[in-house]
C-alpha cells in the first residue's frame, strides 16, 4: 500500500480507483463544484478530496461522476441538467444516489453516461444532442435507455468532454 503523499499536481486528475478495500479517491479542478464529489455540498475544493465510496471502478464526467460497486450499482453524483445520473430526473445531487443495477462496466461523457451489464447489454442516459446515446434519436434521457449491442461487447468508452460514446467488442468496434 503506498504511503506516498500525493504530487501536487493530481489537483486536475478527475478520478482513481485503488484497491479491494472499495475506497476511491476523487480531485477535481478549482472551480465551480457541481456535487460530482458526492461530500454532501458543492463547495469548491482545491486539494484532493478523500470521497469514502462503496467502489471497485469510477468514471468522472463534465460535472458529475459515476461509482461501481462489487454488487453491480451504479452510484452517481453531480450536475444532472439532462438527466445524466440517471434517477430519472434533473436535480442535481451531492451525494451519491443509486442509478442502475446489475452492471459491470462505466462510462462518463460530457453531460450522459454509460454502463455494461455481464451478458454486454449496452445503456446510456443523459444527454443526446449529438445521438451520444446510440439510441438513433437526438432525445435527451434521464432513465437508462438499453442500446441493442454486439452480443460480444467487451467494454465501453466515452470521453469526459466528448459528445460520443464507443463499445468495445471482439467483433467490429461500435461508436456512437
Amino acid at each position: 500500500q503506498c504511503q506516498k503523499p500525493l504530487d501536487k499536481h493530481l489537483h486536475a486528475l478527475g478520478g482513481v480507483q485503488a484497491g479491494s478495500d472499495g475506497l476511491a479517491i476523487l480531485l477535481r479542478r478549482a472551480g465551480s463544484c457541481h456535487g460530482q464529489l458526492g461530500v454532501g455540498d458543492t463547495a469548491d475544493r482545491f486539494r484532493p478530496e478523500f470521497a469514502r465510496i462503496p467502489g471497485v471502478a469510477i468514471a468522472c464526467g463534465n460535472y458529475h461522476s459515476l461509482c461501481l460497486d462489487s454488487r453491480g450499482r451504479v452510484f452517481t453524483s453531480g450536475y444532472n441538467a439532462f438527466g445524466q445520473l440517471g434517477v430519472g430526473d434533473y436535480t442535481l445531487r451531492d451525494n451519491w444516489v443509486i442509478g442502475a443495477y446489475d452492471m459491470c462496466g462505466i462510462a462518463g461523457g460530457a453531460g450522459h453516461s454509460a454502463s455494461m451489464n455481464a451478458f454486454g447489454g449496452l445503456f446510456t442516459w443523459g444527454l443526446n444532442d449529438s445521438g451520444q446515446m446510440g439510441d438513433g434519436t437526438t432525445v435527451s434521457k434521464s432513465l437508462l435507455k438499453h442500446i441493442p449491442s454486439h452480443p460480444y461487447t467487451t467494454g465501453l468508452w466515452t470521453g469526459s468532454s466528448s459528445h460520443h460514446s464507443a463499445a468495445l467488442s471482439n467483433k467490429p468496434i461500435m461508436l456512437y
